[in-house]
């Protein structure tokens, strides 16, 4: 297996990651929460195995260390130890099926954020990496709109929970979105002004403009406090 093969199979698994917000597991007591955190943990296992040999075989790949890095590590360090210095350390660690926001959790969104930072190396993969993001993201719009006019096939009508169950984390998860769309749209119009040709700028720009009002308009939807 050759590195261009591995490099396709992580992207598509970062890619795969992407769309675990809209995923709800009703077969489990809890939704929300827990099968999208049991996937997403379940998908970084994978890419990292493929990450593991990628960095083996090709020394382009393997983990930079700089200051990020440096004080991801050191934030994590800091939760290994507090985690044994609460009330609950065994909660602490592994956390629960309710919130599954124990540190191993935490493991799992380091080494993809590593995995991310080691495999993404060009902007051009940063915005297909975002613009992947922002369509989600637009996604989720329609189904919190479904909500709202209380749809039958959406979960929980009127809650303008959306698929993440939550309104909260689901207005954080538009402000996410927003930014990103806000990046995409601005940044095409500049490299158009750059390059000369405001063609591709306005070909696409009303595209991410669109999802950035979108995102605002979940972000409204779902306003609770």
């Amino acid at each position: 297996m050759n590195s261009t093969i591995l490099l396709k199979l992580i992207k598509f698994g970062t890619g795969f990651i992407l769309f675990i917000p809209l995923y709800i597991g009703g077969s489990f007591f809890f939704p929300f929460i827990f099968p999208k955190i049991w996937l997403f943990q379940l998908s970084v296992e994978v890419i990292s195995f493929f990450y593991i040999i990628l960095a083996l075989i090709d020394a382009r790949f393997r983990p930079k260390w700089n200051l990020a890095t440096n004080a991801v590590i050191l934030i994590t360090a800091i939760l290994i130890i507090t985690s044994f210095t609460g009330i609950d350390a065994f909660r602490s660690f592994w956390g629960n099926t309710e919130r599954m926001s124990g540190v191993i959790t935490w493991f799992h969104f380091v080494v993809f954020a590593l995995i991310l930072s080691n495999v993404l190396t060009t902007e051009r993969e940063w915005r297909n990496f975002f613009g992947v993001a922002v369509v989600v993201s637009i996604l989720e719009f329609f189904y919190v709109l479904a909500q709202h006019f209380s749809v039958s096939w959406a979960w929980l009508p009127t809650s303008r929970s959306g698929t993440i169950g939550n309104a909260d984390l689901l207005g954080t998860y538009a402000i996410f979105g927003a930014f990103f769309a806000l990046y995409l749209w601005k940044g095409l119009n500049i490299d158009a002004r750059h390059q000369g040709n405001f063609d591709i700028g306005h070909r696409y720009s009303w595209f991410w403009a669109t999802a950035f009002f979108l995102n605002i308009g979940t972000l409204f939807l779902a306003s609770s406090r």
